[in-house]
Parts: structure tokens; C-alpha cells; sequence
């Protein structure tokens, strides 16, 4: 507790009314008003500033009980024996002050307060405080210039395609770009359906703000909650001290797009439909609601409808989620597309890999259309990445360069009719090994193993189709 510098010394008054003095005109250079009261709630001491405050001098004021020179004054509590408040705001006749408030005690025990009052100009303060808005408002600015920099592929152009059920998709995107209704985009492992994503938030008037991912099948359930939500420090054993903002928090104002979204647990399911019945959550561990503002983009490659037929999803939630459904075709049903879409990737992997301009060949483009994709984009991007493995000094990849699932078809393309049995057989074996090889990593005797034939006869049979294979697994024809 403060001690005042007034030691309650009877025996020498004089001492005494020094010192008294000199702390009066130690208080006079001060331009703040300060006043303090006794026990009684009787002014004791008061400088001129407090004086000129109040239009009187302090021989009118001391003396008297602070309740009658000031009625407003944070001091009256203390004087009642209530909580003394350390700081209050007032404003009295167009002029604003802010009130410090503290309990004394003297030397000899005695106990008093004091107020410390400053006067303040607001506008000065608004000033200041718009001027922090400015600054805030310029921060966004260059955020969202960055965001617009790095994020310079959610456009539509990166949807390549010239297909009519291309072009519609294309043309949905810009039109529910414009809202904020919930979207699901359904469509089959590999067909781009992030890339789909990013194009709805790069259409919509969020574009600046983040677009945040999240897969809920590659999260543990556990861990799925507090990655969606957030946590409180100490909220479980392991958490980050001082807590963790959630994906949600982070979308604020943007995109969250939640991936996989068929595989998420009926429990979680239920908390995700009350953040968007409620647009608000609590973070794990906390009790403060936490008000968001974000557009749902979900994605899944299950047939979420048969899914609650099932009973393994929500009906519910699966109404919130699909406002607007996209579907997006299996390359198979796309293939004009796939000489645009081809030589579109192989350009992008080029380019990452350090590669010279390269072209495709006619005939690679040829069995890319006989071919039926059953991975979709994810596996062209895989076998164009592939073949520039195989390139030795060339600039053009050709079908000996290709994986020997599509090699295959080159080598059988001719026959549309009946083929005899040994064709058939060849076939089959040709298969057989690639598979073997694939599971081995290239190794010929353990595919051999594999495949419970002799290690001679693998390499003979080998040798007979031209089958040769790398490291990584990957199994071409030399031509």
C-alpha cells in the first residue's frame, strides 16, 4: 500500500506543517487535478489544477467531504467502504477525463485515497484511433495484393477443356461464384475436384481473402475437432501452449473447403451442422463462442446420397452442404479433352522438372484417347511425369517412353477381331509381369517370385516382350 510522505508525528508540529507545505507545492506543479480524502471522506489536500476544475479555491474545498464538492467523484465509494475502482472514464459538460483511483495509508496507519484526474482531448484520441484504421485497412491491402500474387491459378483457365460438359461446368462456376451458398462437388478420385474449389473462390468476391483446405479423411477424428475448431491452452495433453486457432477461424471471410467430406464421423458431422445452423462454435476446451463468416466448398468421390440411405451420413447436414452441386465428369466421358489437357500437363511438369519445351507425339496422344483412365487426371499427370523420366536427350515423348500399361495397347491396337489363344496368353503375361514388377520395384526375381515361376523363365519371357523396368517400379517396352 502507498505510504504518504506525512509521518503523524505529534510532538513536533512544525516538523510537521514543513513537511505539509512542501508536498502541497510538490502537488501545484502538477497539471492533472489530484485531490485526497481522510477516512472521513474529508478532503485533506488539493492542488490548483483541481481547484481551477472546479471554479473555487482551496480553501473552499478543503475541509469539506468530497461527496458535496464532487458528486461524481470514484472517491465517494471508498468513503461508502466500497471496491475502490482503479480507473473510470467520465465526461461532464462536453469535457472528458479518465479517473485514477488508490487507497493511502500513512506512516502512523491512518487510512485515506486519492484521484488523479486527466483531462483528454477525443479528438485527438479519434484521430489517433482512425489512424490505426488506416494503418489496419493498408495491411489488408497488401495482404490481399499477396494473396492475389500467389494465388494466381485460381482462375478458370486452370480448368483446361473445350468439352461441352466443360464449358457448362465452367459456366456454373462463374454464375454460383457470385454467392455464398454451400457448394458440393462430387466427382471421382484424380478428376481435379480442388482445382474446382479453388476456381468457385477465385470467381467469388472472397478471392482476397484465404481459401483454406482441409482433408477429412487424412486426420484422425480426434485430432479432426481441434484442427477444425481450434483450442484452449491446457484443453488436452499435448496442446500448444496458448492454444491454437481453428481452419474455421482462419476461413474467416474466405473459402473453407473441406475435402473427403463423406468420410467424416456422425459425431463430427453433428458439430459441423451446428456451426453452420449457428455460424458460430466454441474452440475445444473454451466456453467463448467465436462468430465466423465463410463459404462451405465440400468435395467427395462417394455417392453422398446413398451414403444417408446407409446411414452413414447426416440428411440433414447433407441439405446444408449441397446447395449447389457440381458434378465433375471421369476423364473417360471428357476425351475430346485429352489432347488440350495432355500437352497443358506435360508443359507444367516441364517446366517443374527443368525440362527443355517438349511435344507429345501423335500416337501417344492416340492411346491417351484408347485409354480409359480409370485414375482420372491424377493418373495422365502420373504417366506424363513418368515418361519425362524416360527421355534420353529427346524433346518429345513417344510411346516407348510411356508406362507399359498404355505400351500395351500400342502393341494390340491393330487387333480389333478375334485374336488367336497364344495372342490372348501373350497378353496376359505381358500384364502379369508389368504387375509383378510394379509390387517388386523393379526387381526381376522377387517379381518372379511373385509371380511363382522360375527366375529363368521371368527373364527369358522378359527378354521375348522387351520388358525392362526401373527402381521406382515403373515398367516400359523397348522398342
Amino acid at each position: 500500500m502507498h505510504q504518504l510522505s506525512i509521518k503523524d508525528d505529534t510532538r513536533d508540529g512544525s516538523h510537521e506543517l514543513d513537511r505539509l507545505m512542501l508536498l502541497e507545492s510538490v502537488i501545484d506543479l502538477i497539471e492533472e487535478g489530484v485531490v485526497v480524502i481522510d477516512e472521513r471522506g474529508i478532503i485533506i489536500l488539493c492542488n490548483n489544477a483541481y481547484c481551477r476544475r472546479l471554479s473555487q479555491g482551496s480553501g473552499e474545498i478543503v475541509g469539506r467531504q468530497i461527496k458535496e464538492i464532487a458528486p461524481q467523484s470514484g472517491l465517494i465509494a471508498f468513503r461508502q467502504g466500497k471496491k475502490l475502482e482503479k480507473v473510470i472514464r467520465n465526461q461532464t459538460n462536453g469535457v472528458s477525463t479518465i479517473h485514477f483511483l488508490k487507497k493511502l495509508q500513512t506512516s502512523g496507519g491512518k487510512i485515506g485515497a486519492a484521484e488523479f484526474i486527466i483531462q483528454y482531448d477525443p479528438a485527438m484520441t479519434n484521430g489517433m484511433i482512425s489512424q490505426v484504421k488506416k494503418l489496419e485497412s493498408e495491411v489488408d491491402y497488401y495482404r490481399d495484393t499477396i494473396i492475389r500474387l500467389q494465388e494466381y491459378d485460381y482462375s478458370l483457365e486452370q480448368i483446361v477443356g473445350r468439352s461441352s460438359k466443360i464449358l457448362e461446368l465452367k459456366k456454373t462456376i462463374q454464375m454460383v461464384g457470385k454467392t455464398s451458398s454451400n457448394i458440393l462437388i462430387q466427382g471421382e478420385s484424380g478428376t481435379g475436384k480442388e482445382l474446382f474449389a479453388r476456381a468457385i473462390h477465385g470467381a467469388s468476391p472472397r478471392c482476397c481473402q484465404p481459401l483454406i483446405k482441409i482433408n477429412c479423411a487424412a486426420i484422425p477424428e480426434p485430432l479432426l475437432e481441434s484442427e477444425l475448431f481450434g483450442y484452449e491452452d491446457g484443453a488436452f495433453t499435448g496442446a500448444k501452449r496458448g492454444g491454437k486457432i481453428g481452419r474455421f477461424e482462419l476461413a474467416h471471410r474466405g473459402t473453407l473447403f473441406l475435402d473427403e467430406i463423406g468420410d467424416m464421423s456422425m459425431s463430427m458431422q453433428a458439430k459441423l451442422l451446428r456451426v453452420l445452423q449457428e455460424r458460430e462454435f466454441e474452440r475445444v476446451g473454451g466456453t467463448k463462442s467465436i462468430s465466423v463468416d465463410i463459404r462451405l466448398v465440400s468435395a467427395t468421390n462417394k455417392d453422398l446420397w446413398s451414403e444417408v440411405g446407409r446411414g452413414n451420413f447426416r440428411e440433414d447436414l447433407y441439405f446444408r452442404l449441397n446447395v449447389v452441386n457440381i458434378q465433375i465428369p471421369p476423364l473417360r466421358e471428357r476425351k475430346e479433352d485429352i489432347p488440350l489437357l495432355s500437352k497443358f500437363i506435360l508443359a507444367k511438369l516441364a517446366r517443374k522438372m527443368g525440362y527443355y519445351p517438349m511435344d507429345i507425339a501423335d500416337k501417344v496422344i492416340q492411346l491417351f484417347g484408347q485409354y480409359s483412365w480409370p485414375g482420372n487426371i491424377r493418373e495422365m499427370e502420373n504417366v506424363l511425369e513418368s515418361a519425362l523420366n524416360m527421355l534420353d536427350g529427346d524433346h518429345e515423348v513417344k510411346a516407348n517412353h510411356i508406362p507399359f500399361r498404355l505400351q500395351h495397347l500400342a502393341a494390340n491396337s491393330s487387333f480389333k477381331d478375334a485374336r488367336s489363344l497364344n495372342m490372348v496368353v501373350e497378353e496376359a503375361e505381358q500384364t502379369a509381369m508389368a504387375v509383378a514388377l510394379k509390387q517388386a520395384g523393379g526387381d526381376f526375381n522377387k517379381a518372379a517370385d511373385l509371380l511363382s515361376i522360375s527366375r529363368s523363365s521371368f527373364y527369358l519371357k522378359a527378354k521375348k516382350y522387351s520388358i525392362k523396368a526401373n527402381r521406382r517400379g515403373d515398367v516400359y517396352v523397348q522398342e
